[in-house]
């Protein structure tokens, strides 16, 4: 398939910073922007449908007690189960303790977390 002039898009570097960035100009026509306008609806869309999956009653989020809960759950301070001979199988937090100062704490973490995202 040949393409004219007026099929083609451009970039054009405008200035690069000191930071390292640069901004640039794209000029895309009419029927490449039609398309990449298509393709970003598409996406929030997509995405907005994802996000509200999670507020349906029945969602069920990935349970996995990651490195990244246990590190941020260690962070807390809670307690955390080791190599002792009488840790049950397959747990990680040692929920013998009274938690409340630390489920604060976790939570808080949590959203400071997300905050920065």
């Amino acid at each position: 398939m040949e393409m004219n002039d007026e099929e083609t898009g451009n970039v054009t570097l405008l200035r690069d910073n000191v930071d390292g960035s640069a901004v640039y100009q794209f000029d895309f026509p009419p029927k490449a922007l039609a398309a990449l306008t298509r393709l970003g609806i598409l996406t929030a869309i997509k995405e907005g449908i994802g996000e509200a999956k999670k507020l349906a009653p029945d969602y069920e989020a990935d349970l996995e007690f990651s490195e990244e809960i246990k590190d941020l759950a260690e962070e807390a301070g809670f307690s955390m189960w080791e190599n002792e001979s009488w840790k049950p199988e397959g747990e990680v937090v040692d929920w013998a303790s009274k938690y409340d100062k630390e489920l604060v704490k976790f939570y808080h973490l949590v959203r400071a977390m997300y905050k920065h995202e």
